[in-house]
């Protein structure tokens, strides 16, 4: 009887952790297409196939839900981008391999690049408890660019007068502007000649030792 219970119990959680990613889901794809400001519990219910109060039962308010969202979008891009780019090495060419991967993410503008930067943008605006949400993944984009400078200064790949700190700044800074660029408009190059002329001035920029 108790291995009953234990098993009821977790079908229970599991069918909430569903409809949580649902509605989380569901709620992206809404912020992609009308912006945050727009977006209704309602709207969200009815595109998870659940009802608006389940909603807002669940995450509280709308804002409850914006703040899940930019958490889950975080996640969801550290855990589907940065590991692709393994830059912990200290490889140059694997911060590169980043750069291509992030710009990627931009052509395709996918809901879910999209919704985290409609929500970045509001998070000094009208949704200021997103904020904290976006300094930790600046923080963790920043962190692991400077870290991969250090290291490569360190195996004599970069020269040693650069300032990891500053470039990463530059760098990350760098992409967030080619995405709104991309995003607003108009679509200035081949995102991938961009991407090569980038790559080819950073080596040169940072004195990447020649293999």
């Amino acid at each position: 009887m108790t291995q009953t219970k234990t098993k009821s119990r977790r079908s229970q959680a599991d069918r909430i952790a569903e409809s949580d990613s649902k509605m989380i889901q569901a709620a992206v794809k809404l912020i992609a297409s009308k912006g945050p400001r727009d977006m209704t519990l309602a709207d969200v219910g009815a595109l998870a196939g659940y009802s608006g109060g389940l909603v807002s039962h669940r995450f509280g308010s709308k804002s409850g839900l914006l703040v899940a969202v930019a958490d889950r979008i975080v996640d969801l891009f550290v855990s589907n981008v940065l590991p692709k780019s393994d830059v912990q090495t200290g490889s140059i060419a694997e911060l590169f391999d980043f750069l291509a991967a992030y710009a990627r993410q931009v052509e395709k503008q996918s809901d879910l690049l999209v919704a985290l930067y409609r929500l970045m943008t509001q998070s000094y605006g009208a949704l200021p408890e997103l904020q904290p949400t976006f300094e930790r993944i600046n923080h963790e984009l920043m962190g692991m660019v400077s870290q991969a400078l250090k290291n490569a200064i360190e195996t004599g790949e970069v020269r040693a007068d650069i300032d990891p700190e500053m470039e990463a700044v530059a760098f990350i800074a760098e992409l967030r502007g080619l995405a709104l660029l991309w995003f607003v408009g108009p679509k200035p190059v081949s995102m991938k000649a961009f991407v090569a002329y980038r790559q080819d001035k950073l080596k040169h920029g940072w004195g990447c030792a020649r293999g």
